[in-house]
């Protein structure tokens, strides 16, 4: 492997890592979660940062990215949904705005000829570290030191709601030609 390839494989340990991260949440062993947690959190950043640095961008990461760390956002909000600790109205939300951006937005922007990706919006990015940090409070406010975070969970819940129902009223008039568009430079295959 050369180091061209490490951002992917990053990525790559992020998915791998989900199905432990769930089965230490399942069994409530919370400290483990945290920490294992934080490590797949730190190789996101890290993953996006080492591509750039070393000139590694890929249109295979660029795909592969977001659809990682969709998949591993649902499958935490869905989690937690079920354990009752989140309101199944941000399940929907996130739900709908992930299945829309995988299968609407990519025929409608196939056709209209725009390559995808797009390069993330801030308020997505905004959106994505709201659900990273509600999720993170869940896990640790279950750990007994550090419980007193428990009254943040409710505010941060309710911003990550509504940043989620802003983002599906601002990017569907965006994707429908309402406003402009942004495109990627990448490598192709």
């Amino acid at each position: 492997m050369n180091k061209k390839q490490l951002p992917t494989w990053l990525t790559l340990s992020r998915l791998v890592a989900l199905p432990f991260l769930l089965y230490t949440a399942q069994k409530q062993y919370w400290t483990a979660t945290s920490a294992l947690y934080l490590v797949i959190i730190a190789t996101d950043w890290l993953d996006g940062y080492l591509a750039r640095r070393w000139d590694a961008v890929t249109y295979a990461g660029l795909l592969l990215d977001p659809i990682v760390d969709k998949t591993f956002q649902l499958a935490l909000v869905a989690f937690f949904t079920w354990s009752g600790k989140l309101p199944p109205l941000f399940l929907a939300l996130i739900s709908f705005r992930f299945l829309g951006q995988f299968l609407l937005f990519s025929w409608i922007l196939w056709r209209k000829g725009i390559h995808y990706p797009y390069q993330p919006h801030w308020i997505t990015k905004l959106s994505a570290f709201s659900c990273f940090f509600l999720i993170f409070l869940l896990i640790v406010r279950e750990i007994p030191a550090l419980n007193g975070l428990t009254p943040w969970v409710f505010p941060v819940q309710q911003i990550s709601i509504l940043l989620e129902a802003s983002i599906l009223l601002f990017f569907v008039p965006k994707v429908l030609g309402f406003g402009a568009k942004q495109r990627v430079q990448v490598e192709k295959p």
